[in-house]
Parts: C-alpha cells; structure tokens; sequence
C-alpha cells in the first residue's frame, strides 16, 4: 500500500515492523527483509533522519549479523549512530544502540561492548523505554557471562527480572527462563535447567517464533550431555541442520554429540567438512562456543592438524568463557585450550591451560566444567607419564569423582571411574 501511494515514510515503517520487533532478529531464511530495508532506505527523503537511522540499525543488527564481512554492517551501523547523536532523540538513539550492539556483538572486545550496552540502559532508562533496558541489561549479562564476572552475572540477571516483570512480556519473560537456565546447567543444578528449558520454550515460541527451539534444544543438549544421554537428543540435533540451515552452530553441537556417543565416523565426517570451510560458526556471537565443542572432537579423534588450527582460533580468547547466548555456558576456553595442546603434545601450555580453567570454573561456581578440566588434566598427565604425574592424575580424577556424584554427572563420572 505504502509503495502504490508513494508514501515513503510508511513503507520505512513497515520495513521496520516487518522483520519483528526486536532490532537483533535476523529473521534468517527470509530473502524479502534486505531487499525491504534497502528498499526502504533508497525511498526515504533526506529530512527523515531519524527513520533512516532507524532502518540502518536494523540492517545492520538483524539480517546482516551473520555475514562473515563486519565491513559493511559496521558501516552502516556507525553512520546511524552519528545520525542518532546529532539529532539527540533519547528514543532513537537508544533503538540504534540495540542495534549497534547486535551488529558488532560476534566481532567486538567485550570492553566496546559493555560501553554499548551501558549506553543503551542510560539512555532508555532516562526515557522509559523497558524494552531497550531490558535488552541493554541483557547484553551486559552475556558479556559478564564472558568475562567471567560472577558478580555482574547476577547483577545484570535481577535487573533483567525487574523489568520482566514490569513488562510482562513473553520474549522478556523467556530471556529471563533462559538465562536461568543456564546458569543452572552451567552450576550443575541440572533438574531445574531441564524444568526451566521446558518453561522458556512456552514464553520464546510466543515471542521469537523458531528462535525458541534453537534456545531450547541447545539447552536441552547441555543437560542431556552432563547426564549422559545425549541419544535422547542425538535425532533432533540431526534434523536440526535441516530445520536451520543458516545456524551453523548445530554443525558443531552434533559433532560434539557424536563424539561423545562413541560414533567416530558421523563426528570425524563432520569435523573435516567444517575444517575445509575454515571452521565456520553461525551466528557470529556463537562461534567461539561452536569452536570450544569442535575442541573436544579433534581431542577425541586424535586429530592433530584440526586441534592445530582450533587451537589458534581460539588462544586470543583465553581467559574468557565459551558462550551461546543466552542458551548454554561451557565455562573457561582454558579447558578446549588445554586439550588441544595435549593433542598437540605442547604439555606446558597444556598444563598451563588446565590450571588456569580449574581456577576460573571454580571461581564462577561452575562446577561441572571445574570436574571436566580435572578429567583432561589428569589425561594429560597419564599421557606425558612424567615424574610424578601419575599420582597427581588420581588425585585429580578422585576430586572430579566426588563432584559428578555429587552433581548426577554420569557420563564424566563413568570416565573417571
């Protein structure tokens, strides 16, 4: 209607509200939202700067995060925030700056993230607009999440509460059961993660459509994993790469699940296919996440050349926690790190790595992967068969023991013993 009227205002609108009401969607699959958004944007007079801004925050946020290129996407996505700072619009700023931060969220530091998302709860909360605080407050918690900041972590989830409840909304209310449901599976509190995964899953269908049953099929591998029944899972993950072709993060998920369910040729098959293309992961903000559970299958597989590249991939991440927001938390990169450099016989950076991820799994109250980096360590040690390296394996796999007990962990606690 906005085109055969010649009403260049509505169609920006309508562009806007056609990919939904979240400025991160991608709407992945949908080959009409670019053509939309430009469409929009080449129709759009100079005078409407704010609803150019608009447009360019969601092009570059939304259904331009995957591409591997952040030239264009960052492009565009600076020249709306220069817009929105020059015509000091509270809303429209605020709107880029959700934008911005999803465009940026697979490429940038987490410093240069955390002042965006800062920025965006100032400015929304100066306004009104719950929404955009509640996505600021979000964006901060999965960069706690990150770098390891177990205080922030749960500072940011109650603000995240608060205005759930202010709001309630269904994509609030399903951010909120999803981030629990992580740091329950992430702390070992393995029943309440499955019962919150069940709970997100009603609240996200409502709102995001089929983003849900990434969320929750991702969180119910993380469960399932700990517990030791991943063929539970292991047919859904499989029609997974066909249900989203674009989330290449599933490749990696079922890799993993192959490894782990002792099916050498399907994981070895997918490992090489990833390697040839480079290791790719989408979405961007998942790869490192993607990359950490390739970790454990070139271990597995004994694959030197693929632990040599993953282990590259992944060093400048050190430090920090392998994260698919807001679904599941693999705790430190140390732990990946560590068993790639025992693939690699490197025993130094390999011990380095394990120390460093026993210390900050603990420190974050991760349990689980505190028991798991004690289970490689010990390995690596029973492999190098130094000077006393064999009584300090027991030592750490006795340890490890006591916390899969502890915790249900059956799968790591049958290695162990």
């Amino acid at each position: 209607m906005a085109r055969r009227s010649g009403f260049p205002e509505a169609l920006a609108r309508a562009a806007l509200g056609y990919g939904g009401r979240f400025v991160w969607e991608a709407s992945r699959g949908d080959r009409h939202l670019v053509p939309l958004l430009e469409e929009a944007l080449a129709a759009l007079p100079d005078t409407q700067r704010a609803l150019r801004a608009r447009l360019l925050a969601r092009l570059a946020g939304g259904p331009l995060r995957d591409d591997p290129d952040p030239g264009r996407r960052e492009a565009l996505s600076r020249e709306a925030l220069e817009i929105a700072r020059a015509l000091d619009e509270p809303g429209t700023l605020a709107w880029v700056l959700d934008g911005r931060h999803a465009a940026i969220w697979g490429t940038a530091t987490i410093g240069e993230r955390l002042a965006t998302a800062e920025e965006l709860v100032r400015t929304a909360g100066r306004i009104g607009d719950r929404e955009r605080e509640f996505q600021g407050h979000h964006y901060r918690f999965v960069a706690m999440l990150e770098a390891c900041d177990r205080v922030g972590v749960r500072a940011e989830l109650q603000a995240q509460v608060r205005l759930a409840e202010e709001l309630r909304q269904p994509g609030q209310l399903a951010y909120v059961s999803c981030c629990r449901g992580t740091l329950a599976a992430l702390e070992g509190r393995f029943d309440e993660a499955e019962e919150l995964a069940a709970r997100t899953f009603e609240a996200a269908r409502r709102a995001f459509g089929s983003v849900a049953d990434v969320w929750v099929r991702i969180q119910r591998f993380a469960v399932l994993r700990a517990r030791g029944r991943l063929e539970e899972i292991l047919d859904l993950l499989e029609r997974s790469l066909g249900d989203f072709p674009t989330y290449s993060v599933f490749r990696c998920v079922l890799a993993h699940a192959y490894n782990e369910a002792g099916r050498e040729g399907e994981a070895r098959s997918l490992l090489a296919e990833l390697g040839r293309a480079g290791f790719p992961v989408a979405p961007l903000e998942e790869r490192v996440y993607g990359l950490s559970l390739l970790a454990d299958v070139a271990s597995g597989l004994g694959d030197r050349s693929a632990a040599g590249r993953l282990y590259e991939l992944l060093l400048p991440h050190a430090g920090r926690a392998a994260v698919s927001p807001p679904d599941d938390c693999t705790g430190s990169i140390d732990r990946p790190l560590g068993l790639l450099a025992t693939t690699l016989e490197r025993w130094d950076e390999a011990e380095g790595h394990f120390r460093r991820a026993v210390e900050v799994n603990e420190r974050i109250g991760a349990r689980p992967w505190a028991a798991h980096a004690r289970h490689d360590h010990a390995r690596m040690l029973l492999a190098r068969d130094g000077p006393g390296d064999r009584e300090r394996a027991l030592e750490l796999l006795a340890t490890c023991l006591r916390t899969c007990r502890e915790l249900g962990m059956v799968a790591l606690e049958g290695r162990c013993a």
